[in-house]
């Protein structure tokens, strides 16, 4: 019997991390609000604030993993092995966007001027709302500033509030499982009706894992049913976890002797294989961690709050997924010579 045990850490500083939580989309539709009286259709603000080049924004932070590693080799009998691994790993995500509050508190005069241009009031509750004299389109462009309103209450009510949250906690990273096993074992028969035949079966084992934390979602505003704010969930270190699942192989082999024959290249033996994937034949969805450029095969996406598009608030639910392929047979030859 071989035994090994195994401990690792990794640490990496000032990793790049994409600022989410819709930060981008929302700076873009202020900084694009057009003053009181410009109807055309490239107006923006007059302020100096630039839109963000390109599709992201990209902040940092430090990443931190433990893990864990046991595997086993065993000879139970002169023709029984079986064969044990096991690994855990726990990767944790700290200082994440550090610039981020410092961005917020030295922006926050400049977007409210813009607003302001614009004809958008923003009341005591810090609700944005464009003023009842200027909603008139032979004033303002209403659609830009309507949006720009709009983006302001979700950049307080969700941006803000979110990335402050993610910022001040260590919390898990996204990734793959959390625990990954496998079982193998084979035997050999010597004797009997069976002898000569090889027989195994393998359990592969993928544990659940995080496809994010719940900080973007909101719930409806109990003093404004128009509105979503952020939750009493909405935390950074309220997890999304999803997945746990196995899949078995088994496989087969037998080896047939030949008579010895007067040719110098005949054949000597002829081994068979037969290999059965998906052995159980699982045909259950497999949700886990999966970042793709198209936004709606992330791993982690938002959707309406019951699935009802009439209410502002939005929930965390898996992005994407897969499936085992069927169970399938492999039958070989080989020829020993």
């Amino acid at each position: 019997m071989s035994v090994s045990l195994g401990w690792y850490r990794a640490f990496q500083k000032n990793r790049t991390f994409g600022v989410g939580f819709n930060f981008r989309p929302n700076i873009t539709s202020m900084s694009n609000a057009p003053i009181v009286g410009d109807l055309s259709e490239g107006g923006r603000n007059i302020r100096g604030l630039p839109v963000f080049p390109g599709l992201n924004v990209t902040s940092t932070q430090t990443s931190e993993t433990d893990g864990y590693e046991a595997e086993m080799t065993a000879n139970l009998t002169r023709n029984w092995r079986l064969i044990l691994n096991a690994g855990m790993n726990a990767p944790t995500q700290k200082d994440v966007m550090p610039d981020m509050p410092v961005w917020f508190k030295a922006k926050d005069p400049i977007l409210r001027q813009i607003l302001g241009d614009a004809g958008i009031t923003i009341d005591a509750n810090n609700q944005a709302f464009i003023n009842p004299a200027l909603n008139d389109p032979t004033k303002i462009n209403v659609l830009r500033v309507q949006e720009a309103a709009n983006a302001w209450n979700d950049y307080q009510g969700v941006t803000i509030p979110s990335i402050l949250g993610l910022a001040a906690t260590a919390s898990r990273e996204t990734g793959g499982p959390e625990l990954t096993s496998n079982i193998a074992t084979d035997y050999r028969f010597t004797q009997g009706r069976l002898k000569g035949l090889r027989a195994g079966i393998a359990i592969n084992y993928r544990g659940k894992q995080i496809l994010g934390g719940r900080a973007a979602d909101t719930i409806v505003d109990p003093a404004n049913p128009a509105r979503a704010i952020a939750g009493p969930n909405s935390k950074s270190t309220n997890y999304l976890w999803v997945g746990g699942y196995a899949k078995a192989m088994a496989n087969f082999s037998y080896t047939v002797r030949l008579k010895e024959g007067g040719r110098q290249y005949a054949p000597k033996t002829i081994q068979f294989d037969l290999a059965i994937n998906n052995l159980f034949g699982s045909d259950k969805p497999v949700l886990e961690n999966s970042t793709t450029g198209n936004s709606t095969a992330n791993a982690l996406v938002q959707a309406p709050m019951n699935n009802d598009i009439s209410q502002p608030a939005i929930v965390s639910i898996p992005g994407s997924y897969n499936f085992q392929p069927p169970r399938s047979y492999t039958l070989t030859a080989k020829l020993n010579f």
